[in-house]
């Protein structure tokens, strides 16, 4: 048995003084029967209260007195906190991380295994003896502190209780790079920490269900890891892992969506999934709506399943998709996916005019891509331009045999010329260059052949910046060369479609604008460098993911509004996007512009089978496994409820006693 002091040594001065005290007024109590006596008799007994009320009088038996000293004792005892407990903790210095990712939600222990793992890291709190120092780090796809190292119970057990759940991943080996770094004192600088210079042995205690990524070859250190394990290995969960659409290719009134679900359990299970449509996704998760369709799917022990839906004539909205089943995690069970009208990328030409480029830019094909604006090269030189140019109004601007002041807040292709910003140049004029070598498995170059051009009659090789890419590659270098810059990229053709002769005079420099892959060329150019949105679905992001959004319009700011309803400010970035953090809900994340009017939509689903299977797992460090932590053992049997329990009755006890006149 051991015991916890509880009161500061005055405390204990002042407590110790209340035995004296009622043993003092005992001293003094007279004790009167009301009785009838002669006279003679009365001045004879007051003559003994005398006696009685003398200081020094020696103290009669009085079992009133023995009780109220013994319940004082007993509280004595109650307060020293005497209790049994298993095996210590392991050290004197401690980091407990705690997984916080969405596994963590699952209900096959009551009432949550993150709930339940809190409970147990606050009795391991309570083991600290004196002197011991700990600290708190939550963990999930990223690590987190959330108490630097102290040895005060009270603000660890506060930090550890108001621990919430989130949607996220995890990664044990990102918790423990933190914990690592914080194994010496002085890299754990904070408020509220204590620190010290020299590196100190710490023990790490996970607290997780295990179902973090494999964690590599990694260097504990100092560190000693313990795992305590969290969940039962009987849990079962049924989960949606993927939900997309793609526009019919017969069809292109009908749009295919396409689930995949996926079963964690040990058993066979069949469930019903519904489907549910709305233009908002308030509409799209009211459940009073009916669904739009029912299936049933069978999904064998430990496989997946998948299933289609065929809509006809939907241009934009949300779908969600439901399964109808009781499982041990919840925030699996429903998908969302929105659909976008699709948007065309905008595309400025400047072009001094008659020219092959502007007519492939205004084919069917083109106009079904991009809106095309053609200007001449005098218009660099206007406001105007510049204006659009530095406030990222265009995807895509092709300066054909011109160059700006300036570079834009754009991607370019250059044709014939040089960007302005000084890392390009050109080799000299040569004659009669050939393509030699093309790079297919670059969107742009994909389906293009040049055997059936007979000749370039003069042409330029490229030499780009640190970290460009060739393209096009022929007997004289490089003819097409691709370069990022800065979020934005940039391309340069050194083969010009026209030439001057001496008399200054345009000719034709080739006969490739008659070829078919000169328009599969502008087309690939318009998709790839104008970013093109091939399908209508709007993009899944992962929980906690950045989004960056690219929308088709001059406003500086756009508004999002994230599924419970928070609206949040973005501004465009110098990259022409706006980024967006803030992605911890589940659900459909609605953009909307200055005049309130929703230009996208983009949903947040879990689609993460490794959180999905929630059977409990051992944790591997390398290719050692982390010992468990009998956190069971750890725990304090407390008797001083018991001792209390016992004051109570024996003060129940003394009442009656008083009350009823009952002496021994």
């Amino acid at each position: 048995m051991n015991f916890v002091n509880t009161l500061a040594p005055w405390q204990w001065a002042v407590l110790g003084l209340v035995p004296p005290a009622i043993i003092l007024l005992y001293f003094l109590k007279l004790k009167r029967q009301p009785l009838v006596v002669p006279s003679t008799y009365l001045w004879r007994r007051t003559l003994e209260d005398l006696h009685v009320n003398s200081l020094w009088q020696r103290l009669r038996s009085n079992l009133l007195l023995l009780l109220q000293l013994l319940i004082i004792f007993l509280l004595m005892g109650a307060l020293l906190r005497p209790g049994r407990r298993g095996p210590q903790l392991l050290g004197h210095r401690f980091i407990f991380l705690i997984d916080v990712s969405a596994s963590s939600q699952a209900t096959d222990v009551s009432p949550s295994r993150l709930e339940a793992g809190k409970r147990q890291v606050a009795d391991m709190i309570d083991q600290m003896e004196s002197g011991d120092s700990a600290m708190v780090v939550q963990f999930s796809d990223r690590a987190e502190i959330v108490q630097n190292y102290t040895q005060q119970k009270r603000p660890l057990k506060e930090r550890v209780r108001v621990l919430r759940p989130t949607a996220r991943g995890s990664s044990l080996q990102e918790a423990l790079r933190v914990a690592s770094g914080l194994a010496n004192p002085s890299s754990a600088r904070g408020e509220g920490a204590e620190q010290s210079e020299e590196a100190l042995p710490a023990t790490v205690y996970v607290v997780s269900d295990g179902a973090v990524p494999e964690v590599g070859d990694f260097d504990v250190g100092n560190l000693t890891l313990r795992h305590v394990p969290l969940g039962s290995p009987k849990a079962r969960n049924v989960a949606i892992t993927a939900f997309s659409a793609d526009r019919n290719p017969d069809h292109p009134g009908q749009l295919d969506l396409f689930a995949r679900l996926e079963n964690f359990s040990s058993q066979e299970v069949t469930v019903q999934i519904g489907l549910r449509y709305g233009e908002t996704p308030a509409e799209a998760v009211d459940t009073r709506r009916p669904y739009l369709d029912v299936k049933e799917v069978r999904i064998p022990a430990r496989g997946t399943s998948g299933e289609g839906f065929r809509m006809e004539d939907v241009q934009e909205g949300v779908f969600v998709l439901e399964i109808d089943l009781h499982d041990d995690l919840e925030l699996d069970n429903r998908a969302f996916l929105a659909i976008n009208r699709p948007e065309r990328a905008r595309v400025l030409l400047v072009t001094p005019g008659d020219t092959p480029i502007e007519t492939a830019l205004e084919t069917r094909a083109a106009r079904r891509l991009a809106q095309v604006e053609v200007a001449d090269p005098k218009v660099l030189k206007q406001e105007s331009y510049q204006q659009k140019a530095d406030a990222g109004v265009y995807d895509l601007i092709i300066y054909d045999r011109c160059s700006p002041p300036s570079m834009p807040l754009a991607n370019t292709l250059f044709w014939g010329a040089l960007p302005p910003d000084g890392r390009w140049s050109f080799g000299p004029k040569e004659s009669l260059p050939v393509v030699i070598d093309v790079d297919r498995s670059h969107p742009i170059c994909q389906f293009l052949n040049f055997d059936d051009v007979l000749a370039f009659l003069e042409g330029h090789a490229v030499k780009g910046p640190e970290g460009a890419r060739s393209l096009i590659s022929g007997s004289i270098g490089d003819l097409l060369v691709l370069a990022p810059r800065e979020g934005y990229e940039d391309a340069v053709l050194g083969l010009p479609l026209y030439r001057q002769s001496e008399q200054g005079d345009k000719l034709p420099n080739t006969d490739w604008p008659r070829r078919t892959s000169f328009p599969v060329f502008l087309l690939n150019v318009v998709r790839y460098l104008g970013r093109v949105q091939f399908y209508s679905a709007a993009p899944n992001v992962a929980p906690g993911q950045v989004v960056r959004i690219r929308a088709s319009t001059d406003a500086r700011q756009l508004t999002i509004v994230d599924p419970r309803g928070r609206r949040h400010k973005v501004e465009r970035s110098r990259e022409n996007v706006f980024v967006f953090a803030d992605t911890e809900a589940l659900g459909t994340y609605l953009v909307e512009d200055t005049e309130g009017e929703v230009v996208r939509r983009f949903t947040v689903n879990l689609f993460a089978p490794r959180e999905s299977d929630i059977v409990p797992r051992p944790i591997e460090v390398g290719a050692d496994r982390v010992e468990p932590a009998r956190v069971r053992d750890l725990r304090r049997w407390e008797y001083w409820k018991w001792i209390l329990l016992l004051a109570l009755v024996i003060l129940a006890l003394e009442w009656y006693i008083y009350n009823r006149r009952v002496w021994i």
